[in-house]
């Protein structure tokens, strides 16, 4: 009876990458009635009655930045408060399109530091936070990992690595903490609509 006691009343917290986005605030609402704590996480978020924790930030910034990143990650921690999480989705991802090439190499660092390192630094940084045995670590991927179309490559081929990095961290952290990959199809969204802006006629 105290377990199950336990269980009921037990906090349950959650940190979600690109809040902001239409993905990602439908991600913040589902899990805020389920009854999570949500730590939401994007370039510009505020607090809402499904957010608890607002943090603004460029994602690649703590790819590039120790301190940025240390003070990023002091927040969280101290907004857990010792709690355990339960959930990390990394959901943020940076869509660069162009079949122009050479592409700027800025431009394929930029898309690495969003859509592959910072994924990898919340799952490393927090694998002591997250919940043992029950913990999870959803990352976000793509289609485009597998199948993907002209001026994508930049994209493409980061989701491409973010499906490597998930099995390679499922191997070093699946003892404790279960790591897995969703690759969705094209959904509507404003980067989707982005992503034909130069060929509307083949949205």
């Amino acid at each position: 009876e105290l377990l199950i006691l336990f269980e009921i009343t037990m906090d349950k917290y959650t940190i979600i990458t690109g809040s902001s986005g239409a993905i990602g605030s439908a991600l913040v609402e589902k899990f805020s009635n389920a009854g999570y704590k949500v730590c939401a996480v994007d370039i510009f978020t505020k607090n809402n009655k499904y957010i608890d924790l607002a943090i603004n930030i460029d994602l690649k910034s703590i790819a590039y930045n120790k301190e940025i990143r240390d003070n990023f990650f002091n927040e969280i921690k101290k907004w857990l408060n010792n709690n355990f999480l339960d959930i990390i989705i990394n959901n943020a991802a940076y869509q660069y399109v162009s079949e122009k090439h050479p592409i700027d190499p800025s431009e394929l660092m930029n898309s690495y530091a969003i859509n592959v390192i910072a994924p990898y630094l919340l799952a490393t940084h927090l694998k002591e936070n997250i919940r043992e045995e029950t913990g999870q670590i959803i990352n976000i991927g793509s289609i485009h990992s597998k199948l993907t179309k002209p001026g994508f490559l930049a994209y493409s081929t980061t989701k491409s690595a973010l499906a490597g990095l998930t099995r390679a961290l499922a191997l070093d952290l699946g003892s404790k903490i279960r790591v897995n990959c969703i690759e969705p199809a094209a959904i509507e969204t404003p980067m989707l609509h982005a992503g034909f802006a130069e060929h509307p006629e083949k949205f």
